[in-house]
């Protein structure tokens, strides 16, 4: 019986780039979770209207944008590793939906 070779995206380089390429996916999305985190609407001194920042509930979905779209990226690199392929797959359309979603809170799309 001879030694099954390891499939081209279990391998270390593979899941690092794979893992490397949902980091670069989720950016955007990353990016704008804190942004919207951070946006500051409470202090409308000075002005002749009111200013409102973004809700309670706006906040928590970015925060947990935030760490889902922080985790992918480790997520998609172990499901790599252990050769998951369906899994993998899912992790890079993940990534690439957060990738959208980031690129709609920017504004871009």
């Amino acid at each position: 019986m001879g030694r099954r070779r390891k499939l081209w995206w279990a391998t270390w380089p593979g899941a690092l780039g794979f893992g490397a390429a949902s980091l670069l996916l989720v950016l955007p999305a990353l990016f704008a979770a804190v942004v919207f985190v951070s946006l500051r609407g409470d202090d409308s001194a000075g002005l002749d209207f009111q200013v409102e920042g973004p809700g309670a509930v706006s906040r928590i979905l970015a925060v947990l944008l935030f760490i889902g779209a922080a985790t992918l990226p480790v997520l998609t690199a172990r499901w790599a590793r252990k050769r998951w392929a369906g899994y993998l797959l899912l992790g890079v359309g993940l990534s690439a939906v957060a990738f959208i979603v980031g690129l709609i809170m920017l504004g871009v799309l």
